[in-house]
C-alpha cells in the first residue's frame, strides 16, 4: 500500500495528502506526478506515453513547493514548475470557494468536494468537445456531398 508523501516544513500530514499526493517512491506520486496506478494489491507505473494529454513533460529535479488550503506540499513530478503552481492555485481556489459557499471546514470533505467539482468540469468539457466534434463531422460530410454533386454537374 502506498505511503503518504510528507507535508513540508514540519506541518502535520493532512487528509488531503492521502487523497491527492500519495507516493510510492520519492520521485513518484499520482497523476502526471509519476503516473502510478493501483492494480489489485500491487501498484504499477504507467507509461507517460499512455496519457491522453498534449502537455510537455520535463523532469522536476527539485520538488515544487505549493500551498493548498493552508498546507504546504512538496511535489515531485514530470511537469513544469509553473504549471504545477497553477494547478495547486486552481485546487486551492476551488477548495476556498466551496468552503465559503458551504461552511464546511473539514479539509478532507473539502478536498473530496473540490475533486468532484473539478471532475464535473472536466467531464462537461469533454462532453462539449465530443458534441462539437460530432457537429463538425456532420458539417464536413454535408460539404463533401455538396462538392461531389457540384463536380458531377460540371463533368
Amino acid at each position: 500500500m502506498p505511503s503518504s508523501a510528507p507535508a513540508d516544513s514540519g506541518s502535520s500530514a493532512s487528509s488531503l495528502e492521502a487523497a491527492a499526493f500519495r507516493s510510492l517512491e520519492p520521485e513518484g506520486a499520482l497523476g502526471k506526478f509519476g503516473i502510478w496506478e493501483a492494480r489489485g494489491s500491487r501498484a504499477c507505473k504507467k507509461n507517460p506515453g499512455e496519457l491522453d494529454s498534449a502537455l510537455q513533460f520535463r523532469a522536476i529535479i527539485v520538488p515544487v513547493k505549493v500551498q493548498i488550503f493552508g498546507q504546504i506540499y512538496s511535489i515531485r513530478g514530470e511537469l513544469e514548475e509553473k504549471y504545477v503552481q497553477r494547478l495547486a492555485k486552481f485546487v486551492d481556489e476551488k477548495m476556498h470557494a466551496i468552503a465559503e459557499s458551504t461552511g464546511i471546514v473539514d479539509t478532507q470533505k473539502l478536498a473530496v468536494l473540490a475533486a468532484l467539482a473539478i471532475a464535473d468540469e472536466l467531464h462537461s468539457l469533454k462532453t462539449e468537445v465530443t458534441d462539437e466534434e460530432h457537429m463538425l463531422r456532420e458539417q464536413a460530410e454535408r460539404c463533401l456531398t455538396l462538392v461531389e454533386r457540384a463536380l458531377k454537374q460540371t463533368a
